[in-house]
């Protein structure tokens, strides 16, 4: 009976580990991400075990003064489409279309602002047409490799550069 009881339990435990959802991932020294479909509240990436999650109120976050660190902090991102209500305008809402660069853009700044010991974490090549694309390649400044992964049907692709 107790072998019985034993083998359940063992059984059980094995079940749960196979069934955790493995998440694909992109491991290289130098990564480039292009942004070019629907991002969505429920997306995000995460880069060396920081996850950037996206959220449909970015914009007003952002340009508040008193919870613009809050962007930094919390590795937050925009999504394509933004809903914005307005405090004191009537609680109108309006809607904000963010294209390629600017979720791009989003991106290489919460990037830049980290840093080791004073010094940047990664560097980032190519050009303001590639960014304006919504096209970013980075490397670690370290010469470790980057870890990249993101959601189901994440609207980036992510591709290995070297």
């Amino acid at each position: 009976m107790k072998k019985l009881v034993f083998a359940i339990i063992i059984g059980g435990l094995l079940s749960v580990v196979a069934c955790k959802e493995r998440v694909p991932y992109v491991l290289a020294e130098q990564v480039e991400v292009e942004y070019y479909d629907t991002i969505q509240t429920s997306d995000w990436i995460e880069i060396d075990g920081v996850r950037f999650n996206h959220v449909g109120n970015y914009t007003l976050i952002r340009e508040d003064s008193l919870r613009a660190k809050e962007v930094f902090d919390k590795n937050l991102l925009p999504t394509t489409r933004e809903e914005l209500t307005v405090p004191g305008a009537g609680e109108k809402e309006f809607g904000q279309i963010n294209i390629e660069y600017d979720l791009v853009y989003a991106l290489f700044i919460n990037l830049a602002q980290r840093d080791q010991d004073g010094a940047p974490e990664y560097t980032f090549q190519g050009s303001a047409m590639d960014m304006s694309l919504g096209k970013m390649k980075m490397r670690r400044t370290d010469g470790e490799k980057i870890k990249v992964s993101t959601s189901k049907n994440y609207g980036a692709a992510v591709r290995k550069l070297k």
